[in-house]
């Protein structure tokens, strides 16, 4: 007889049939039981069927989860530390203030899951899907998310200081007071995201696409922006202070208030740009078209 225990060892199920945990565990998600709480740290559970699993506060450290079916499982508060989920199926899941820091989601299913306030530090989740997801609160500091698609996710208030987002697609995102400092976000598709308030100190977002994104009141200070395509973006009141723009194309974008001093601005094209308020003392203009910009003296 297989039986799954909890942290204290009670009995949660008991299987006369199965040979091994992956098999109990399935018979158990069939039967509906409730896995809260069990210790299944450790496991080894790859390609297994836990669809609408009932794992709430459950112990799945250093398991091995890969290619499993966790679609629409009760992962609330268990924990995934250093967990292998790579390629699993979590979609619709609940992870909501689960601890999955350092675990490994390469390529993993996460659209439209629940994951708020979810520890995710020095997470792995290159390719990674998380369109749709809500990752509001979330911690994902140092984590690698190079590739992944976030397009219209919720991760307002999210820490993601030193997060590594080269390439990712944040496209319509909610990252309003979002933690970005010292973030790479090389080639990050950021168009119609919503970054109001957000910190992005120091960040890289070298060749990035802002277009048409809401940077209201957003920190930029010694941030990285060359050859970004800014056009249309709102970043009034913006502090850019000490930025570099160079080369970058920000037509008709918004930056009535924004702090650009010691900024670079060379060879920008700030064509039908509204700097109306805007602080440009110390920046280097060399090159800059600024055709039609509004707020010049």
């Amino acid at each position: 007889m297989l039986v799954i225990r909890s942290a204290s060892g009670a009995t949660l199920f008991a299987s006369a049939t199965a040979t091994v945990l992956a098999g109990a565990l399935h018979e158990a998600v069939r039967a509906n039981a409730d896995l809260t709480t069990a210790d299944l740290s450790g496991t080894h559970l790859r390609l297994s069927c836990l669809l609408g699993a009932r794992l709430a506060r459950s112990n799945l450290s250093h398991a091995d989860l890969s290619h499993a079916d966790l679609r629409m499982a009760n992962l609330a508060e268990a924990k995934l530390t250093s967990a292998t989920l790579t390629r699993a199926r979590l979609t619709n899941a609940t992870l909501t203030k689960a601890s999955v820091s350092k675990a490994d989601l390469t390529q993993a299913d996460l659209c439209f899951a629940s994951l708020q306030g979810c520890d995710l530090r020095g997470a792995r989740l290159t390719g990674t899907d998380c369109t749709g997801a809500d990752l509001e609160g979330a911690n994902l500091a140092e984590a690698d998310l190079t590739g992944a698609r976030l397009t219209g996710a919720r991760v307002a208030g999210a820490d993601l200081a030193a997060a590594r987002l080269v390439k990712a697609d944040l496209g319509w995102a909610e990252l309003a007071g979002a933690n970005l400092a010292g973030a790479t976000l090389v080639q990050a598709n950021l168009e119609r995201a919503r970054l109001a308030d957000a910190d992005l100190t120091g960040a890289d977002l070298t060749r990035a696409t802002l277009a048409g994104a809401s940077l209201v009141g957003a920190l930029l200070m010694e941030a990285r922006l060359e050859s970004g395509r800014v056009v249309q973006a709102d970043l009034s009141g913006a502090n850019l202070a000490g930025a570099d723009l160079s080369g970058a194309r920000l037509g008709r974008a918004l930056l009535v208030g924004a702090n650009l001093c010691q900024a670079n601005l060379a060879g920008v094209d700030l064509t039908g740009a509204d700097l109306r308020g805007a602080d440009l003392r110390g920046a280097d203009l060399r090159g800059a078209d600024l055709t039609g910009a509004l707020g010049l003296v």
